[in-house]
């Protein structure tokens, strides 16, 4: 049956700025958008929106959703508000209280796994160790990963379950420090020192799985997302997803960019708007990291940390997480075989590597100039990088929270007040045709879309500080990215991101139109309903 919604702001996102107050929908696709009076004789059922605003669904521009029901499954390691971990004491002291619920329910086998250590948030930003983590868990494997993801301490008994000693060879592309005058490494694990290592924990099984994949994707649809992403799938992730779609757990949709060594076996090799849905799940690319993070300080620069990591001579830079070769094979590979990319660049010297080797990708593979690749995060991008970015057709996805969550720690440690302004460039982009959207990267924080956009407007840091005051949008423009600009990343343009005859009915209710409120109140807006493809599946 037909159902009108009416009395309501509608925003269509269509590019024209159109504005409607009611709009048909049938079998989860729109009909029209127009005023109540166009559709009065219609047979329907009539909804009364009551004065509340409707969008298009938020598209998520990259997260780890798989990552996100692992972290529902973790111990809170996080700074406030997050969490109460601000210094190591603190952080001691909470997961001590945590493991002893914990370990109720833990196999004799599993690790303790902890998530959201951030030593920018710490008086003295000093690491934990392992001999901290030995005073939480001595008799088990611990792990607590960094709020980032890219790096994890672990306890003396992981360290062992690894196989790791003073012998131990790191990888390339990681680091692994040693304690201050001995040859015991401390417990951290860098980049892919601690990546190649996440297969080995032992992690609670499927029924704790489930359980938390529910609880995860109700989170996500609060949030008015309809679109969700799993930014780097293994393949144990891909049949998790499956599994779940084939039980009618998944209610959003979700894409799924795909870790390298199972992308032969599993992406089709043909243009990406032909890979179609399964379900809920679609296989839209590939997925690479070529460098780390910059809250962690590893992140790849072409000029050094403004405060380099204690250990680290003056010039350090932070560190690529592959050669030229390397990261030029994997883009050959995905022009060969038709392959969308995504690649995860937060410093200017891994934007300037991407930038290289897809060119000269591009010099073998000539008509596969329409591709789309997605720099990921591109936190650190230069003006002129951003230039080559439009010219080579290349899209960005920036982590505006950034601005909030790290950017005093930026301005004041990581990056210093000049390059800290221009984190996250995102009107130099926009400015520039580029095609953005913006992400969270959650579980590194809440999928708050509605925040992002507030961020995005305001760039303003925990402190109260504006970074970077040139670089905000308007507010408009700031919901065209996790709209519109969302769909057109996954070539998903044609039935999402704007409310259009012919596209999915995929919409979000909010109590307020952000295009009335104040641009303080962004963040105060509600989200009190998220329907995917005419089915409410999230109601405040």
């Amino acid at each position: 049956m037909k159902q009108v919604f009416y009395n309501a702001d509608i925003i269509t996102m269509d590019g024209n700025r159109t504005e409607a107050d009611a709009m048909v929908i049938e079998d989860g696709i729109i009909l029209r958008v127009g005023s109540k009076a166009e559709f009065e004789h219609m047979d329907a059922k009539y909804l009364d929106m009551e004065g509340k605003t409707i969008l298009p669904g938020f598209i998520d521009g990259h997260s780890h959703i798989v990552s996100t029901i692992y972290d529902m499954m973790m111990a809170n390691a996080n700074p406030s508000p997050k969490g109460c971990c601000d210094s190591i004491p603190e952080l001691i002291e909470s997961l001590k209280k945590q493991y002893e619920e914990y370990k109720k329910r833990l196999k004799p086998e599993e690790w303790f796994m902890a998530m959201g250590y951030d030593e920018s948030a710490y008086p003295n930003h000093s690491l934990p160790t392992k001999y901290d983590l030995d005073q939480i868990c001595p008799d088990r494997p611990m792990c607590c990963v960094h709020a980032s993801g890219h790096n994890a301490v672990f306890n003396s008994l992981a360290l062992k379950a690894c196989g790791i000693d003073e012998n131990y060879v790191v990888p390339s592309g990681g680091a692994m420090p040693k304690l201050t005058g001995t040859k015991e490494y401390s417990g951290l694990l860098q980049e892919t020192a601690f990546i190649n290592l996440a297969g080995s924990m032992k992690v609670p099984g499927a029924e704790a799985m489930f359980e938390a994949l529910q609880r995860c994707v109700q989170m996500y649809a609060s949030y008015g997302i309809t679109t969700a992403q799993d930014g780097k799938s293994s393949e144990k992730d891909l049949r998790l997803l499956k599994m779940a779609d084939a039980q009618g757990l998944l209610k959003q949709d979700i894409v799924c960019y795909i870790d390298p060594p199972v992308c032969e076996t599993n992406l089709p090799k043909e243009y990406p708007a032909k890979n179609r849905y399964q379900g809920h799940v679609r296989y839209a690319g590939y997925k690479l990291f070529l460098d780390g993070s910059p809250q962690a300080k590893t992140a790849w620069l072409t000029k050094p940390y403004y405060e380099v990591p204690e250990g680290k001579d003056d010039e350090y830079c932070g560190f690529p997480s592959m050669s030229d070769e390397e990261a030029l094979k994997h883009m050959e590979t995905c022009l060969q075989n038709n392959w969308q990319i995504n690649v995860h660049t937060n410093g200017d010297a891994a934007i300037d590597q991407f930038l290289r080797c897809y060119a000269k990708a591009l010099e073998k593979y000539p008509d596969r100039d329409n591709l789309r690749p997605v720099f990921i995060h591109c936190q650190t991008v230069r003006e002129d990088q951003l230039d080559l970015i439009k010219k080579q057709k290349m899209l960005i996805s920036f982590f505006e929270d950034h601005v909030y969550y790290w950017g005093d720690y930026h301005y004041d440690s990581v990056l210093g007040p000049d390059r800290a302004e221009r984190i996250s460039p995102l009107a130099s982009a926009i400015n520039r045709g580029i095609n953005c959207t913006l992400h969270q990267d959650t579980p590194v924080v809440q999928p708050d879309v509605l925040f992002a956009v507030h961020n995005a407007v305001n760039r303003m840091t925990k402190a109260g500080r504006v970074l970077g005051k040139e670089q905000r949008v308007s507010i408009y423009d700031a919901l065209r990215v996790v709209t519109y600009a969302g769909a057109y990343q996954i070539f998903e343009e044609d039935t999402k991101g704007s409310l259009e005859p012919g596209k999915y009915a995929d919409l979000v209710v909010l109590d307020q139109n952000p295009l009335k409120v104040s641009v303080e109140r962004i963040k105060d807006i509600t989200v009190l309903e998220t329907i995917k493809n005419g089915i409410s599946i999230y109601r405040k």
